[in-house]
C-alpha cells in the first residue's frame, strides 16, 4: 500500500503543502514505525489544481518540487498539461512557476508568467532508507516521490497504477492510529490530526481576507479514492505476490527437477563406476589367480625337471661307479696278468741264469778237473822240470781280476729292457733321418709339397701353444689341429713310405702285398712334428706349479693317437714314434740306468745335451718332471669304445721301473720324473688299481727316498719332495696310502 499525505504550513501569503510518503507492502508490514522523513515535496497551490502521480502527471502551476536524489545525474520527467518540465538534476529545490511565482524562505526561484524553467535552489540534507524486497533493493529518500512518475512506475509493481488527485487544499479525515505508532507523529499518513489541517501558514497569516470557517465534515476514509487505490494496490500486490510466488515455486520445482535429474545421473554414473570397479577388481583377482597358477605350474615343472636331472645324475654316477669298478677290475686283471708275465719272465730269466750258472759251474768243474788232470800231468812232468811249472800256474790267477771289475762299474738293466730301449733308439734315429730328408726333398721352389710341409710344422707349434685350462679351448684346439694338420696331411696327395720300420711294440699283420705297408709320408712327418712340439710344451708347462695344461695336452695326444683315421690300416697307432722320442729324452722312465761320471752314462740317461752345469741340470730336472706328467696324462686314461693309445699297464711299468732302480743308480732325475708321474695322478692310479696302487705309492714315497744316496748332489732334496707328496694326497684327495 502507498499513501501520500499532506499537511499544511503557513509560509507567508502563499499556501505551501508538504507531501509525505508512506509505503508498505505485504513483505514489509513493520517498516512504517521506522520511516521518518522530513517533507519530501513542497506543493504550492496558487490557483488550486491537481497532482497526478502517474505516467502523465499534471503538475499544478506554481508548484515547488524538491527532487533530492542520491543519483543527481538522473533526468526525471514531470508532465503537465501545457508541456513537460525538466528537472536539471543535482540536490536542491526545483521551482516551476506561471506568471511569477513566489516561494518561501531559502533560495526561492522566480520566473515570468509563462516561464516553465526549473530553477534549482539549495535543499537540506535528508535520510536515506533501504527497503529490501524479494526482487530488488529500493532506496527511499527525498527523491522517492518524483521517481514515482518516471522510474518507479516501471520498476516498482505496487506503484505502477498509483494515482492521486487533489482539488484544492486536500481535506482528509482523521484516522485512528495504528498499534505501535505514536499519535503525535507528524511524519506518517496514519496519524493525521486537526492541527495538521489547520496548521497551514497561509491560514494563520494576518493578511488573509477570507474569514475563518469551521472545518467541513470529511467523508469517510473508506469511501475515498484512496480506499479504492488501496484495494487495487492490495489486489495488485496479492496478484503480484502470488505470481511471484508461483514463479518462485515453478523455478524451485524446475531447479528441484533439474537437481533430481542431476542426482539420478550422478547416481547412475556412480553405479556405473562402482560396477566398473567391481569388474576391474574381479579381473585383477582373476589375473592374480592365473598368475599364481602359472607360478605354481612353473614351480612344479621346475621341480620335476630337477628331479629328472637328479635321477639322471644319479644314474650317471652309478654308471660311472660301475664303469670305474669294471675298469678297476680290468686294470687289476691286466696288472695281475702283467705281474704274472713279469714273474714268468723273471722265472725264465732266473731259470736261464740258473742254467747258465749250472753250465758255468759244470764247465768250471770240467775245467777244474781238466786243469787238475793237466796239473797232475804237469806235476809228473815237473818232477823233471820244476821251475817252468810255477810260471804257468800263475797265469790264470792274474786274468780273473779284470774280468769282474767292469760289471761293478755300471748297474745292469733288466734283461729285455735294454733290447727294447735299443730298438726305440734306432727308431728315433730313423725318424730324425726321415724328417731331415723329407724337408730337404720338398723345400725346393715350385714343389707342391713345400707349403703343406711348412704349414704343418708351424700349425703344430701354434695350436699346441693355444691350449689353456678351459676344456672348451682345448676342444677347439683339437679341432683346429685335426683340420689344419692331420686331416690336411691325410687328404693331401703325395708320396708314401713303408711304415713297418717305424713300428716296434705292435705286431705287424700279414700283408697281401707291399702296397698295404704304405703310409702317407706327410702324415708321418706331421706325427714327428707333433711329438717334438708336444714334448717341448710339456717341458715349458712343467715350470708352473699347476699341471692342468699338461693334462689337457695329454688328453689331446691320447685323442689323436686313438683316432682310427690316423692309424695304419685303422688298427695300428703310431705311438712307437712318441715312445722312441721319450726313450731318447727320458730313458730312466723305462728302467734304463747309467753313470753320470762317464760320457756313455750321460747318453744312456739322456743328459748328453744338458752337461753338468747347475742351470743345465735344473732344465733337465724340469724336463723330467714335464715328461713324467705328460706320460701319465697320456697313459693313465681310458676311452669308451676305443683302445687306449698307450696301455694303462705302461704307467705301472714306468713307476715300477723307477722304484726298482738300484740305490747306487739313483739320481735327482729319477725323483723328479717320479714326481711328475704321481703328484697329480695318484687319485686316478688308486681308482684304477685299488690297494696294489697304494702299495706302489708307499714304496715310491717311503722306501725309495729312504734308500737314496744322500751324499750325491741334489738327490736328498729331490727325495724329500717325493716323500712329502703323501701328505698332499691326504689333504687334497683324501687318499691315505697307509690304510
Amino acid at each position: 500500500m502507498a499513501t501520500i499525505g499532506f499537511r499544511k504550513r503557513h509560509h507567508g501569503p502563499d499556501r505551501v503543502w508538504h507531501c509525505g510518503l508512506r509505503v508498505s507492502t505485504p513483505q514489509l508490514r513493520d517498516w512504517e514505525p521506522h520511516y521518518s522523513v522530513p517533507p519530501l515535496q513542497k506543493l504550492k497551490f496558487a490557483h488550486g489544481g491537481a497532482l497526478e502521480l502517474a505516467n502523465s502527471s499534471r503538475v499544478p502551476p506554481n508548484v515547488w518540487v524538491r527532487p533530492v536524489s542520491p543519483f543527481p545525474s538522473r533526468t526525471w520527467r514531470l508532465a503537465r498539461d501545457s508541456g513537460p518540465a525538466r528537472v536539471l538534476g543535482g540536490s536542491g529545490i526545483v521551482q516551476t512557476a506561471g506568471s511569477g511565482a513566489a516561494g518561501s524562505g531559502r533560495g526561492r526561484g522566480r520566473g515570468s508568467g509563462s516561464d516553465r524553467t526549473a530553477q534549482v535552489v539549495p535543499a537540506p540534507k535528508c535520510m536515506v532508507h533501504h527497503i529490501t524486497s524479494r526482487e530488488r533493493t529500493v532506496r527511499i529518500g527525498w527523491s522517492y516521490l518524483p521517481r514515482l512518475a518516471s522510474e518507479l512506475d516501471a520498476t516498482t509493481p505496487f506503484l505502477q497504477h498509483a494515482r492521486l488527485r487533489v482539488h484544492g487544499p486536500p481535506q482528509f479525515p482523521k484516522m485512528p492510529a495504528r498499534s505501535g505508532a505514536s499519535s503525535s507523529s507528524m511524519n506518517t499518513a496514519a496519524s493525521f490530526s486537526s492541527s495538521w489541517l489547520d496548521g497551514s501558514p497561509s491560514r494563520q497569516s494576518p493578511n488573509r481576507q477570507t474569514p475563518r470557517k469551521s472545518p467541513r465534515p470529511l467523508k469517510d476514509l473508506y469511501e475515498s479514492p484512496i480506499r479504492q487505490m488501496t484495494d487495487e494496490f492490495n489486489l495488485m500486490l496479492s496478484r503480484s505476490d502470488r505470481d511471484f510466488n508461483e514463479r518462485l515455486d515453478q523455478a524451485a520445482a524446475e531447479r528441484q527437477k533439474l537437481h533430481e535429474e542431476q542426482l539420478a545421473k550422478a547416481k547412475q554414473e556412480h553405479e556405473r563406476v562402482q560396477e566398473g570397479a567391481k569388474l576391474e577388481i574381479q579381473r585383477l583377482i582373476l589375473e592374480q589367480e592365473q598368475e599364481q597358477r602359472r607360478r605354481e605350474e612353473a614351480q612344479r615343472q621346475e621341480i620335476e625337471r630337477l628331479n629328472r636331472e637328479k635321477a639322471r645324475r644319479e644314474a650317471e654316477i652309478q654308471q660311472q661307479r660301475l664303469e670305474a669298478t669294471r675298469r678297476e677290475e680290468e686294470a687289476a686283471r691286466q696288472a695281475a696278468e702283467r705281474q704274472r708275465q713279469l714273474q714268468e719272465a723273471d722265472a725264465r730269466v732266473r731259470a736261464q741264469k740258473e742254467q747258465e750258472e749250472a753250465a758255468r759251474r759244470q764247465k768250471a768243474e770240467s775245467d777244474r778237473k781238466a786243469h787238475e788232470a793237466a796239473a797232475a800231468a804237469q806235476q809228473a812232468r815237473s818232477q823233471q822240470q820244476p821251475p817252468p811249472a810255477t810260471a804257468v800256474s800263475a797265469t790264470p790267477a792274474l786274468s780273473t781280476t779284470p774280468a769282474t771289475a767292469p760289471s761293478a762299474a755300471t748297474p745292469a738293466s733288466p734283461p729285455g729292457v735294454e733290447e727294447l730301449h735299443t730298438k726305440y733308439l734306432k727308431l728315433h734315429a730313423r725318424m730324425k733321418t726321415f724328417r731331415k730328408d723329407f724337408v730337404n726333398q720338398h723345400k725346393q721352389v715350385g714343389d707342391p709339397m713345400k707349403a703343406p710341409v711348412g704349414d704343418t710344422r708351424r700349425n703344430m707349434r701354434k695350436r699346441l701353444g693355444q691350449v689353456t685350462t678351459e676344456r672348451k679351448d682345448s676342444q677347439a684346439a683339437i679341432n683346429r689341429l685335426r683340420t689344419e694338420c692331420f686331416d690336411k696331411a691325410l687328404q693331401m696327395p703325395g708320396p708314401t713310405i713303408d711304415i713297418r720300420p717305424f713300428i716296434v711294440s705292435h705286431p705287424i699283420p700279414q700283408l697281401a702285398n707291399q702296397a698295404d705297408a704304405q703310409y702317407p709320408a706327410l702324415l708321418l712327418y706331421a706325427w714327428i712334428c707333433f711329438e717334438k712340439s708336444l714334448i717341448n710344451q710339456w717341458n715349458q708347462e712343467a715350470a708352473n706349479e699347476d699341471h692342468t695344461i699338461i693334462q689337457e695336452l695329454g688328453l689331446i695326444a691320447a685323442s689323436l693317437y686313438s683316432d682310427p683315421r690316423y692309424q695304419w690300416r685303422g688298427a695300428v697307432p703310431l705311438t712307437d714314434t712318441l715312445l722312441a722320442k721319450l726313450h731318447r729324452v727320458c730313458p730312466m722312465m723305462f728302467g734304463i740306468n747309467g753313470n753320470t761320471t762317464t760320457k756313455q752314462g750321460l747318453i744312456r740317461l739322456g743328459l748328453d745335451k744338458y752337461g753338468t752345469a747347475d742351470a743345465n741340470q735344473n732344465s733337465y730336472l724340469q724336463m723330467a718332471t714335464g715328461v713324467g706328467a705328460g706320460y701319465a696324462a697320456l697313459s693313465l686314461r681310458q676311452f669308451s669304445g676305443k683302445n687306449p693309445a698307450i696301455p694303462m699297464a705302461e704307467y705301472w711299468r714306468a713307476v715300477a721301473s723307477i722304484c726298482n732302480t738300484p740305490s747306487e743308480a739313483l739320481y735327482p732325475g729319477h725323483f723328479m720324473c717320479l714326481k711328475g708321474l704321481l703328484r697329480d695322478f695318484a687319485k686316478k692310479f688308486v681308482l684304477f688299481y685299488g690297494a696294489p696302487a697304494k702299495a706302489v705309492l708307499r714304496r715310491a714315497t717311503r722306501s725309495l727316498p729312504d734308500r737314496a744316496p744322500k751324499e750325491r748332489p741334489g738327490v736328498k732334496n729331490a727325495a724329500d719332495i717325493v716323500r712329502t707328496m703323501s701328505d698332499g694326497w691326504k689333504l687334497s684327495n683324501k687318499i691315505d696310502i697307509d690304510r
